[in-house]
């Protein structure tokens, strides 16, 4: 677990991250890239970087894809999305640990209680309805995330297409939330977004997904122990 791996910042997003001293790592439970010698290599990038961390398990996120793709309901979506991160923490525990700065670590459930998450869910909700370009790169991103899911394998339900779409319009509201609260730099190995970054140009578009800081991480074998490969 020591090694394997090296990070790199493959695109940024917004204002400058450099600028900040504060990361905010984002984790996708159930992704390779959030576990084992990859995390030991994100953790070490952070450490080399910043001087405090926020790490947001973003787990019952998924109750909305787990609920539109198994036909579960709500409460049994959630209550399994956050069991998922529950054992995701005691999982990585050690690893969290090798961060030598203050680490506040947060559940999804803890941002959607937050009192600024109410303001954010409608400052997104209305520029979707304000702005039809913003309403089409919403629907342009679930479409790809279901064209994903369908190359591997994974068969699609009727209801897939609102479950995905909830899923993105609440983790938009919660990155508008982000910015306000944590003032760091968001660092995650996945896309930056189609939804998100298209909504940076257009006139109106809630400030703080226009403010993100974002580093899209990606990994590299150290030399001698194999080839590249991406997060």
């Amino acid at each position: 677990m020591e090694g394997g791996y090296r990070v790199r910042v493959a695109r940024r997003g917004g204002p400058d991250w450099r600028e900040a001293e504060v990361c905010h790592l984002l984790i996708s439970v159930g992704q390779p890239y959030h576990e084992g010698a990859k995390l030991v290599a994100v953790v070490d990038w952070v450490n080399e970087r910043f001087r405090r961390c926020h790490v947001t398990v973003a787990d019952t996120l998924y109750r909305h894809n787990l609920g539109a793709l198994t036909g579960a309901r709500p409460e049994f979506a959630h209550d399994v999305t956050a069991r998922r991160g529950r054992e995701w923490v005691a999982r990585n525990r050690g690893i969290l640990a090798r961060l030598a700065m203050p680490v506040a670590l947060h559940r999804w459930d803890e941002w959607l209680a937050h009192p600024g998450y109410p303001a954010a869910r409608s400052a997104v909700d209305g520029f979707m309805a304000a702005e039809p370009r913003f309403a089409a790169l919403v629907d342009e991103h679930v479409g790809e995330v279901l064209t994903r899911v369908r190359a591997r394998g994974t068969p699609l339900t009727p209801a897939c297409p609102a479950g995905f779409r909830e899923f993105l319009v609440e983790e938009l509201a919660c990155m508008e939330l982000f910015t306000g609260v944590v003032q760091g730099a968001e660092a995650y190995p996945g896309s930056l977004g189609r939804a998100m970054e298209g909504c940076r140009t257009l006139p109106g578009a809630p400030p703080g997904l226009v403010s993100r800081r974002v580093a899209q991480l990606d990994f590299r074998r150290r030399r001698g122990e194999g080839k590249f490969q991406g997060p």
